[in-house]
C-alpha cells in the first residue's frame, strides 16, 4: 500500500512540474485513481506480465457500483494498462496521464534499491530531478508510519484486505 502512495505522490510533483492546458484537475484525479489501482492485480512482486491489464479491470468493476466519472475512469484505466510496457506512444487524452503514472511507478524502484532506467522512462523532462525526491519518499512514507497513523486498518478494510501483514 505504501508503493501505491509514493505513485501518488510522485505523480502528482510530475503532473505540478510538467503538465499545462486544461483538463488538469480531471487527469489528476484519473492520475490519482490510476496510482492506487496500477498494481491491485498483481500476482508477483517480480514480473508479472499483464497485472496492468487486470489492474485496468479490477479499476473498471469498481467504478460502475461507485458512481465514479465514467471519463476519469476511462483515462485512468488506460494509463494502468500502459505503465507496465516500454515507453510509447500513447493517445493524446490520456497521455500526460500514462506517462506520469509509468515514470512515478519506475521512480519508487529505489525501494529495491534500484535507479530509474533512463530507457524506460517517457520523456516528460522532468523525472531526471525526482530521482533524490523517490529516496525521500521511500523514507518517509512506509508502511509502519501509514500503520502507526492508524491508516493502515480503514485502508485495508476498503480494499477488502486483511490487516495482518
Amino acid at each position: 500500500m505504501s508503493h501505491w502512495v509514493r505513485v501518488a505522490c510522485l505523480g502528482l510533483r510530475i503532473a505540478e512540474l510538467a503538465w499545462t492546458g486544461k483538463g488538469l484537475a480531471e487527469d489528476e484525479e484519473a492520475l490519482l485513481l490510476a496510482a492506487f489501482f496500477h498494481d491491485a492485480a498483481r500476482t508477483r512482486e517480480s514480473l508479472d506480465t499483464g497485472h496492468g491489464q487486470r489492474g485496468a479491470c479490477l479499476l473498471e468493476a469498481f467504478a460502475g457500483p461507485l458512481a465514479w466519472d465514467p471519463g476519469i475512469v476511462a483515462i485512468a484505466a488506460d494509463a494502468i494498462r500502459r505503465h507496465e510496457g516500454q515507453a510509447e506512444a500513447i493517445p493524446p487524452r490520456s497521455g500526460r496521464v500514462a506517462s506520469a503514472l509509468a515514470n512515478a511507478d519506475r521512480l519508487d524502484r529505489v525501494r529495491f534499491g534500484d535507479r530509474a532506467e533512463g530507457s524506460l522512462m517517457h520523456p516528460d523532462g522532468v523525472w531526471p530531478d525526482l530521482q533524490k525526491a523517490s529516496w525521500a519518499l521511500v523514507e518517509r512514507v512506509d508502511e509502519a508510519r501509514i500503520r502507526e497513523a492508524g491508516l493502515l486498518e480503514p485502508l485495508a478494510t476498503a480494499w477488502g484486505r486483511s490487516d495482518s501483514g
